[in-house]
């Protein structure tokens, strides 16, 4: 057969639609991983024996890690005032106030409970006044959820009041930040007690959800679209092939199903012991 290299129209046309087609399921690929990451993303998979370390993302394509035991700091806790500096916020993320700094339990308020936020008010001079203390959440029963995309990316950390989370506490949203700031109390929004923190340490880690199986799933398609394209444009524009013969080692390709079905029978006639 004479080859027809020569013809820069077969070349070219051929190459840009093997070309097309790699671009085309790679894209697929893409936007499915990306589709999977934003399905159910609010939802966190929590790592065994690691509460606060979860996963999120529904895709094995894209998923993205949350480690908080970065901001565990042995129950010191963090601090956040009110606007007028009249009241003062302690609260802690994945542990425990630790005692002697919680005001909730120096003025004997909490001293039955894990506390995890409290508040003080009437000013610095009366925040170890029983009376002016408040226990704002306990370490049962916490909550995790990512927030949506945009200005507001994070996690939130939430803890209930009481025992079995039978009432809401507060909540501590981590807003992922490049430059860090300060704690700010948000409000009273559908009975808990909000606050946004901007920091670095918020910033989900990506890609560490991407399994074996995940890579293969990528670079498997790429490799037969490869095989396929460059296998096409070669025995079309170099042998000069058409119709299903270009298609690389069709004979192979023609007989396969074939041989699928000539291995099931010699599978199962092995199997059932007959000839």
């Amino acid at each position: 057969t004479q080859s027809t290299w020569g013809n820069s129209n077969c070349f070219w046309h051929d190459t840009a639609m093997a070309t097309s087609a790699i671009v085309a399921l790679v894209a697929v690929l893409i936007s499915t991983a990306a589709l999977g990451s934003k399905t159910n993303s609010s939802i966190p998979e929590i790592v065994p024996n690691l509460p606060c370390v979860f996963v999120a993302g529904s895709s094995s394509l894209w998923r993205y890690t949350y480690d908080l035991t970065q901001f565990m700091n042995d129950g010191l806790g963090y601090t956040a005032t009110s606007p007028d500096g009249s009241v003062l916020y302690q609260m802690t993320i994945c542990e425990a106030l630790a005692p002697e700094n919680s005001t909730c339990w120096r003025s004997g308020v909490s001293k039955s409970l894990i506390v995890t936020g409290c508040e003080a008010s009437g000013g610095a001079p009366n925040w170890l006044d029983p009376a002016n203390n408040t226990v704002l959440g306990v370490l049962s029963g916490m909550m995790l959820e990512v927030l949506a995309a945009g200005p507001s990316h994070g996690v939130r950390v939430a803890y209930p009041l009481g025992p079995n989370g039978t009432a809401p506490g507060f909540a501590l949203d981590l807003i992922c930040a490049e430059i860090a700031g300060q704690i700010t109390y948000m409000g009273n929004i559908s009975g808990y007690q909000v606050f946004q923190w901007p920091t670095f340490a918020a910033c989900p880690q990506y890609g560490t959800g991407l399994s074996l199986g995940g890579i293969l799933l990528i670079l498997v398609p790429i490799g037969v679209g490869v095989y396929l394209g460059a296998g096409v444009v070669y025995k079309s524009c170099v042998q000069g092939v058409r119709g299903w013969e270009r298609i690389p080692h069709w004979s192979f390709w023609r007989m396969f199903p074939s041989l699928i079905v000539d291995g099931v029978l010699f599978t199962w006639s092995f199997v059932s012991c007959n000839e």
